[in-house]
């Protein structure tokens, strides 16, 4: 299922906020996402790493590289 998700990292492609839900490429699909943590504003391009999948959408946080 969905849980094989859990742990894999993605691309945002659609700016991703707890007010507006945005969109997230993960294993060449494209998924709804929200951040995981409520407070979060996340851009697109951003690397993230899915933390929890409820129904179709993936909560995601943010994968800061060693060079941010």
């Amino acid at each position: 299922g969905h849980e094989k998700l859990i742990g894999r990292q993605g691309e945002v492609t659609e700016a991703i906020s707890a007010l507006r839900p945005g969109r997230v490429l993960l294993a060449g699909e494209t998924w709804s996402a929200e951040p995981y943590d409520e407070s979060l504003t996340i851009e697109p391009g951003a690397t993230v790493e899915v933390l929890e999948i409820r129904g179709a959408t993936a909560y995601v946080h943010p994968v800061h590289s060693l060079g941010s």
